[in-house]
């Protein structure tokens, strides 16, 4: 009789994000509350996705942002859409105002 073993690894990672000013808040109109939001490159640092992979959600409409000089990626809807991720930011932000959403 064979037998067989199971071995699990359970990873857990911090990611420490030094740009506090890239990392903003602001109020989303798909979530109707004030949340963080990142530009691309932050967001996927965050959750763990490619740009391509956050941009292609955006244009699929899965996900909130807002553009003004730069987009701006919603990560109370990006973390919540499959992602297991969490993000703790002690510092204080700087709030933004959005001119679009989806």
């Amino acid at each position: 009789m064979k037998q067989r073993a199971e071995i699990t690894f359970e990873i857990e990672e911090t990611i420490v994000h030094r740009e506090g000013s890239q990392i903003a808040r602001a109020y989303c109109f798909g979530c109707a509350q004030e949340v963080l939001v990142a530009p691309s490159r932050v967001a996927s640092l965050i959750s763990g996705l490619s740009e391509r992979e956050i941009f292609r959600r955006l244009e699929a409409g899965a996900l909130h942002f807002f553009e003004n000089e730069v987009l701006m990626i919603c990560l109370n809807d990006l973390l919540a859409s499959g992602q297991d991720a969490i993000v703790n930011i002690e510092s204080d932000l700087p709030a933004m105002s959005g001119d679009r959403n989806r």
